[in-house]
């Protein structure tokens, strides 16, 4: 390789990165927007927040609702929305036995080349999956019956069962908003070249996805956090199941969302900007009684750490806690035993 293609590819990369990382804090205020926190005015919020996030292909009122809804029902293993965690018998594990899927992979992959797998499936693959409604998405409809086997709560669709009916012109708003914006993408791409519109847009667009994820994954998953079934749970042990984390520089980019979330799932429509100060005095009250959860950890060796322990829980009932396929016997070991 020539110095020029490195220094072509070094300096590419390095756009990407920054201009992803700037692009989620757009997308910290779209979500503000859908909270009611950038503006006393709701009407003001959603142009905004619709402008901002079908700019970064996020249908906008469809991610509003399901967001609603993942504050509403924080750390529910049956009502929960995004992020909710599959269990072992879902993942291949079937009385300790790893017959499928998951539990399959795993054991062909070994354990760090899985952690690997779920860091890239989850930044990389997650997001657009989710909103196709491919991953992490609640177990149950709009209407609070459990989806069949298979059935897909997606967020374009406006008779996805994920939304209730009021609000379907909103869901085709949104969709129609993110269908213009991949046509002009693609029109752009046809005037000026597919790699031209990847390096400005695509490239970054897939950063901003990373952080994305990377939040919500880090702010919800962790070994020591308790998950619970519809009889455990309530909303303030939802609430403060939610864990803090330093984000060092990337928190001025991002409105600290990564570090004062705790508060945020407290107080949804308060503005970031008020968030440190919330925080500390939620810390003061709620650490002597053991209630904050806050992990020193840097985010980067924090996600390898939940990439490599939190893989599943048992069931949908009582209080659950994530376990790991690293610790679940490989099929050798077990014929040995038997």
């Amino acid at each position: 390789l020539s110095q020029e293609a490195l220094t072509w590819f070094a300096g590419w990369n390095f756009y990407a990165f920054w201009m992803g990382t700037i692009l989620t804090g757009h997308w910290v205020l779209a979500h503000e927007c859908g909270h009611g926190a950038f503006s006393p005015s709701q009407t003001f919020n959603d142009v905004v927040g619709f402008i901002l996030h079908q700019a970064l292909l996020v249908p906008y009122f469809a991610w509003q609702f399901s967001h609603a809804k993942h504050h509403r029902r924080t750390n529910n293993l049956v009502d929960g929305e995004s992020h909710v965690p599959s269990t072992g018998e879902e993942n291949g594990l079937v009385n300790g036995k790893r017959l499928s899927f998951y539990a399959v992979w795993h054991e062909a992959m070994g354990d760090g080349a899985f952690a690997a797998w779920q860091i890239f499936s989850h930044c990389v693959l997650g997001w657009p999956l989710y909103l196709l409604g491919l991953a992490s998405t609640g177990r149950l409809a709009n209407d609070g019956t459990f989806l069949a086997e298979g059935e897909i709560i997606d967020h374009f669709r406006p008779s996805s069962k994920m939304f209730p009916a009021k609000i379907r012109a909103k869901i085709i708003a949104s969709t129609v908003g993110v269908i213009a914006t991949i046509a002009y993408l693609f029109k752009l791409s046809l005037d000026h070249g597919f790699l031209t519109v990847f390096l400005w847009y695509t490239a970054p667009y897939m950063w901003s996805n990373f952080w994305l994820v990377t939040y919500t994954w880090l702010q919800h998953s962790d070994p020591s956090v308790p998950q619970y079934g519809a009889t455990e749970w309530t909303w303030v042990k939802g609430a403060l199941s939610t864990i803090d984390r330093p984000y060092g520089i990337f928190c001025f980019f991002h409105h600290k969302i990564g570090s004062t979330h705790v508060a945020h799932h407290l107080f949804h429509e308060m503005p970031f900007y008020k968030a440190d100060e919330a925080t500390a005095a939620i810390k003061a009250y709620l650490e002597p009684k053991g209630l904050y959860n806050y992990d020193p950890m840097p985010w980067y060796q924090a996600m390898w750490k939940i990439a490599n322990t939190c893989h599943f829980v048992d069931g949908v009932e009582g209080v659950q806690y994530y376990k790991s396929f690293n610790d679940v016997p490989i099929t050798s070991e077990l014929k040995k035993v038997e």
